[in-house]
């Protein structure tokens, strides 16, 4: 495997020389940086680096334990110090505790309702009726709330890479929102 920091710096001194760096190279620094991080975030998860809150019965403070989640990175921010990465988990239920989960950036909530109003004119689809192409809502997501934090953060989605894994580590595919939804952004499709 490459050295990442060398990747970086590799980047970095492209950008000082010429102030423009193959795109394809920051690509694939900002996977390679993604799926470092992913592996990083997971072991702070399975160590208690998140608590659920404990409710008024004094129930919950255990670990936060989310089934899927994503980093989304602004490949043209990947260096030491203005490196910008946010983590969002699936799960955006009422109710159901998701710390990634703030309102929808203007940006990606229309790109949603898109996904919403292809899901419900799809007359193959047999959720349509609640205008997901899953059981689940679109803004369930993992990839939604990683790419909402990185939006509010001032990135650019032309500039936004997204990487998937399951809560044990393992690559996840999207799913059929998150095919539709994130079509036009960069993204980690591992083989």
């Amino acid at each position: 495997m490459r050295s990442l920091t060398k990747d970086i710096e590799f980047v970095n001194l492209l950008a000082k020389g010429t102030d423009k760096v193959s795109r394809q190279k920051q690509v694939e620094v900002a996977k390679d940086f993604a799926r470092e991080q992913l592996d990083e975030h997971v072991k702070f998860l399975k160590n208690g680096g998140i608590k659920k809150p404990i409710d008024e019965n004094g129930f919950g403070g255990g670990k936060y334990k989310p089934d899927v989640i994503s980093a989304a990175v602004d490949i043209t921010r990947v260096d030491g110090k203005k490196t910008k990465i946010t983590f969002g988990y699936n799960g955006a239920r009422e109710g159901q505790f998701n710390p990634s989960v703030m309102e929808l950036h203007p940006d990606l909530g229309k790109i949603a309702q898109g996904t919403r109003k292809k899901a419900k004119n799809d007359p193959k689809n047999p959720y349509k009726d609640d205008e997901s192409f899953e059981i689940w809502h679109v803004e369930n997501c993992a990839e939604i709330q990683a790419v909402n934090q990185l939006l509010w953060s001032g990135s650019k989605i032309d500039d936004i890479l997204i990487s998937t894994i399951n809560g044990n580590g393992k690559y996840k595919a999207p799913c059929k929102n998150c095919q539709e939804t994130f079509l036009d952004f960069i993204n980690d499709f591992r083989e």
